[in-house]
This record gives C-alpha cells, sequence and structure tokens, in this order.
C-alpha cells in the first residue's frame, strides 16, 4: 500500500478560516459517508521526519455532532509532516504549517481504501496538499520495454534516466501552478519530495534488475549522472523528506548491489555505502532511516558491525539515543517487553505469564493478506511440529483499531490458527507501547522469545524449516 494520498481533486482557496495563536494550524476532516463517519481516526504530527512516526505526536478522535473530525496543531516553528491513519490504514499526507486551517473531505465509504477521487481539499495550506497529488512518476512502459529484455545497454540506462528527468521536469513545472499558495520552505520541500520520489523507484528497479547489466561500467555512469542531478535545496528539506531519504538508501543499495557483495554482508555494505555517500545532517538521517526500515539487520552476519559502523557516523544525541534504543529492542538476548494485551474474552495475558516456555509472537491486521499467507504457513509446516509440546505457546497480536473488525477477524479464522492465544492492542493499534517498542509498523512481523523471558530474534525465519529449526534450538536451551 502507497503511504501517501493520491490527491486529484483540482481546488485551491487563500481564505484562513479562524484566527490561531503563533505556531499553531488546524486540520479539519469531514468524512460525509456514514459508514467512514463512525471510524476512529488518528492523526499523527512530527517536527523533525526520521522514519513512519517515529517521535510523532498522536492524536484520536470520533466525529463530532456535523460529521467532522477537528485536530489542533501547536507549537509549529516552521512546518510539521502530518499523516492520517483511518480504518486500519495509513497515509503519509503532507505538511501543515503555522497559521494553516486545512479542511479535507472525503465521500467515498472506505470499502476499497482511500480513494482519490472522492477527496477535495481547500482552506489555507491546501495547495500543498493538492499539489502533491498531482506528481507523475515514470511512465510504467519505460518499465516494460526494459523487462522484456534480457540483456541491457548504455542506451537502455538512458532511457530510463531521461523519462526520469522527463517527470521530474513535468512536477516541477505542476508545483509552480501552485507556487503562490504554499510558502518558499514547503515549495523546496515538494520539490525534494517530488524528485526523491521519482528517483527512488527508478534505481530501486535497476537494484532488483542488476542482473541484466553486462557493463557495469554504464550502470555506474548513470549513477554518477544521478548523483550530479541532486536538487540543489536547502539542507532542511532534504533532511525531512520521506521520499529523498528512500532515494538515497536506494542509491546506496544499488552501489552495494554493484560491488557484487555478498548477501548476508549486504546491510554492511549498504550502511558503508551511505556513510560515504553523503555528510553531517544528511548521512545521520539516511543512516536513521536505513535502521529503522530494516528489522532483519538482527538476523544479519554483522548485526553489530552495522549499528557501531552507524553510531560512529551519527554524531546528534538525540539521535544517537533513538539508534542505541532501536538496538536494543531488536538484540538477540535483551530482555523481551512484558506487554499486557487482552484477549478475545477480556481476559488481560501477560508476557511472564508463559515464563518457561518458548513463545512465537504473530503480529498482524485485518486485510493483510501476506498476514493470511503466513498463518496459513504456519499451520501447515510448523505447528504439527510442536502440537503435543507444552513448552511452545503460539500468540497472535492483532494491531487493529476496531475491536469488532478483530473479532470478525479470528471467527473467520484466515489470520490465526487454531490453539494460538489471539491477543488485541485494544484499539491503539501501532501506538501500543509492544508495536512502539519494535517499531513495528509492516506486518506480518515473528518474534521468538526463550523460556527465561530474552528475545531470540525479532525477525524470525519466513519460510517454514527456518522456524522450525529455530524453535528447536530454543527449546534445548
Amino acid at each position: 500500500m502507497n503511504n501517501k494520498f493520491l490527491f486529484t481533486f483540482l481546488l485551491l482557496c487563500s481564505i484562513h478560516y479562524g484566527l490561531f495563536a503563533t505556531g499553531d494550524a488546524k486540520i479539519t476532516i469531514r468524512l460525509t459517508h456514514s459508514n467512514m463517519g463512525n471510524k476512529q481516526l488518528v492523526l499523527n504530527t512530527v517536527a523533525d521526519y526520521i522514519e513512519h512516526n517515529v517521535g510523532a505526536i498522536e492524536q484520536c478522535g470520533l466525529t463530532d455532532k456535523n460529521g467532522s473530525y477537528t485536530f489542533h496543531i501547536s507549537g509549529i516553528k516552521t512546518y510539521h509532516t502530518f499523516n492520517l491513519q483511518v480504518i486500519g490504514l495509513t497515509y503519509r499526507a503532507g505538511y501543515i504549517a503555522a497559521g494553516d486551517d486545512v479542511i479535507i473531505e472525503y465521500s467515498g465509504d472506505g470499502g476499497k481504501g482511500i480513494q482519490a477521487n472522492y477527496t477535495s481539499y481547500r482552506g489555507k495550506g491546501s495547495a500543498a496538499l493538492i499539489a502533491a497529488g498531482k506528481f507523475v512518476s515514470i511512465p510504467v512502459v519505460v518499465f516494460q520495454q526494459f523487462n522484456a529484455k534480457t540483456d541491457c545497454s548504455k542506451l537502455d540506462l538512458d532511457t530510463l534516466c531521461s523519462a526520469a528527468q522527463e517527470a521530474c521536469r513535468e512536477n516541477l513545472s505542476m508545483l509552480d501552478f501552485y507556487r503562490a499558495g504554499m510558502s518558499d520552505a514547503i515549495y523546496q520541500q515538494l520539490q525534494a519530495d517530488q524528485y526523491g520520489a521519482v528517483y527512488s523507484v527508478l534505481v530501486s528497479f535497476l537494484t532488483k534488475n542488476i542482473g541484466k547489466f553486462t557493463n557495469v561500467d554504464a550502470l555506474a555512469s548513470l549513477m554518477a549522472q544521478l548523483y550530479q542531478a541532486d536538487p540543489k535545496l536547502k539542507v532542511r528539506a532534504l533532511l525531512q523528506s520521506k521520499d529523498y531519504l528512500g532515494y538515497r538508501f536506494a542509491f546506496a543499495s544499488l552501489m552495494n548491489a554493484m560491488r557484487r557483495v555478498d548477501n548476508a554482508d549486504s546491510y554492511l555494505g549498504i550502511c558503508n555505502e551511505l556513510i560515504k555517500l553523503d555528510h553531517g545532517l544528511l548521512r545521520e538521517k539516511t543512516l536513521m532511516k536505513f535502521l529503522y526500515r530494516n528489522n532483519a539487520i538482527a538476523k544479519s552476519q554483522n548485526p553489530d558491525l552495522v549499528y557501531s559502523s552507524a553510531l560512529s557516523n551519527i554524531k546528534t544525541p538525540g539521535y544517537r539515543k533513538l539508534v542505541k534504543e532501536l538496538e536494543m529492542s531488536r538484540r538477540a538476548g535483551a530482555m523481551a517487553y512484558d506487554f499486557s494485551m487482552p484477549d478475545s474474552s477480556g481476559k488481560v495475558v501477560k508476557l511472564s505469564d508463559f515464563k518457561g516456555k518458548v513463545v512465537i509472537l504473530d503480529s498482524w491486521f485485518t486485510g493483510c493478506s501476506s498476514c493470511i499467507l503466513m498463518a496459513r504457513k504456519i499451520e501447515r509446516d510448523v505447528l504439527p511440529q510442536f502440537k503435543d509440546n507444552p513448552s511452545v505457546v503460539f500468540v497472535s497480536i492483532c494491531a487493529d483499531k476496531i475491536k469488532s473488525t478483530w473479532l470478525q477477524s479470528l471467527n473467520s479464522g484466515e489470520y490465526t490458527n487454531k490453539g494460538s492465544v489471539d491477543l488485541y492492542t485494544d484499539g491503539i493499534g501501532l501506538s501500543h507501547p509492544f508495536m512502539k517498542k519494535y517499531n513495528y509498523y509492516g506486518f506480518p512481523q515473528l518474534m521468538l522469545i526463550g523460556k527465561d523471558g530474552h528475545l531470540l530474534s525479532s525477525s524470525m525465519p519466513r519460510d517454514g524449516k527456518g522456524m522450525v529449526n529455530m524453535i528447536n534450538h530454543a527449546l534445548r536451551k
């Protein structure tokens, strides 16, 4: 699922509704469909973007008597990143500046997710939201032509690069059309976003297809072109751009793949490429995004070296603290978080209730097709090996916001298995302390906890054989 709204409705208004104190702003969301109006809506705002909702301030609410949600944001110095979460799905909506009074209207029922053609925007601050929804990407036909080939030449690379450059020019032209309705800071921020969004798609595509290149020198030449084409923007815009930071991470991944680094050392290789690629705060931010995005670093060949290499290049005290906490939450041998959650009968269950047992935690949410596949894989390949073993416990943790949705999913039998202990994050989903502790925002997630309550793996293997071997190893400890 794309983590941003696709804004398509053209409506711009410069009227400022209401008066604010310095540094304050307001977002009003009107959901006209009764089905949507009964849902809890969550607004996350963050002044310093790192990854997902790290460091975000969360507000939750239900509609008022007029069918509207109203959120007030205070303490804005320049602008904050915000995203909205509704019916269990998260969308990165954009930026909110001091004095903004944005009204977002949605008329869909949410049955197929949030659809752009049902969304409109008005009020001060809406220009940036409308403009962001107009971004174009590289035409699909360009990738289709590339995929049809078995060997790719410099001409093929030039074609891809030209398509990316054309998409960027079109996006910049569109941004200029809305320029009068946004501040210089947000204008630069959107420039960084559009550049990052286009080129991260290109670079990620090249990484996946690196085996098609017989001439790696041509690919290296293209990478040099992309590096030189970086937008000349203020550093703050680059530091706060999810898309631009993602592009730098994708760039380092491709450079690492070009060096044919063994997969077991790929995370360390990417970390080293990021260190060489940027400097100062931009290097710190790209490293932070890389570490937070990759939970599987914990099961790589050299996880300690990855974190120590990153930390040696992160100087900001607050960032260093976050990285150390992140590392400890994933480190094998650390004491696992002693969660406390209700089951379907309302009984509160704690991790400490399973002392002396090996615990497999499977986290999921309704609508996650990969979660269904994982549940079936566990049922087919793992459960039969331990069905008569009282020392093994399977626990499912659901991140749904709506309890009735969770209960319906339990009754369907799609997401869990018979005999598992089914727990619920009590309506706070990703804001639950357990989810925040382990930085979960993508699912499914599999964790293994030993008989002594210590973490054995924060990212279990996804294949049945690997899971069985790891559980057997934990039983022998």
